[in-house]
């Protein structure tokens, strides 16, 4: 009972999305998560859609708590097409898709790998702070997101900027530099030393 639930506030969420009502969209996927705790996908997606939708102080509590449970995203969707329509179809585990496939009924199975997002969690966070103008919350987010990712030129940029923010030159010089060196040829980082 408890998933055929959270498949109707999932739902609703879609809907209220497709009408731009990102407060009812995260609201519901939330609510889907509460009802199956399992699926803490949901509780991902609506962090992101509060954040979207400028949500800050839901954002921030949905996101520090898939800190706390550990969250990273990194998972594996079972999909195959059906065979009449080539529709493709997420099943829950790879044993339920395998079963349906042996139905004839469908056709194609693929093991997608998710790569994580713990990364994108804490520049989420920092970016929030950073627009309510906390810059010191933000640095620490950042730079928890930058340890995860250390390569990634975009957390490096926000980084950059947040250090702008805090009047921290040299560290602000010494992340552009790092950063030309992962992107040589964006002559907008060279603008900025």
């Amino acid at each position: 009972l408890k998933p055929i639930m959270a498949n109707k506030l999932i739902d609703d969420a879609r809907k209220a999305l497709a009408s731009n009502d990102d407060n009812a969209a995260f609201k519901n996927l939330e609510a889907a998560y509460r009802t199956v705790p399992s699926d803490t996908l949901q509780l991902y997606n609506a962090a992101i859609i509060a954040t979207q939708g400028k949500f800050f102080n839901s954002a921030i509590e949905l996101l520090k708590e898939l800190i706390d449970l550990g969250f990273t995203g990194i998972s594996t969707n079972y999909t195959a097409s059906i065979i009449d329509t080539d529709e493709i179809t997420r099943f829950q585990t790879k044993k339920m898709r395998d079963e349906s496939v042996k139905t004839g009924l469908y056709e194609n199975p693929i093991d997608e790998e998710i790569e994580s997002v713990e990364s994108s969690i804490y520049r989420t966070l920092a970016n929030i702070y950073k627009d309510l103008e906390d810059f010191e919350k933000a640095l620490s987010y950042i730079t928890i997101a930058n340890e995860v990712s250390p390569n990634d030129i975009n957390i490096i940029l926000d980084k950059a900027d947040i250090y702008w923010n805090l009047n921290m030159r040299e560290e602000y010089e010494e992340l552009i530099k790092i950063a030309l060196v992962i992107n040589p040829n964006d002559d907008g980082l060279l603008c900025n030393l």
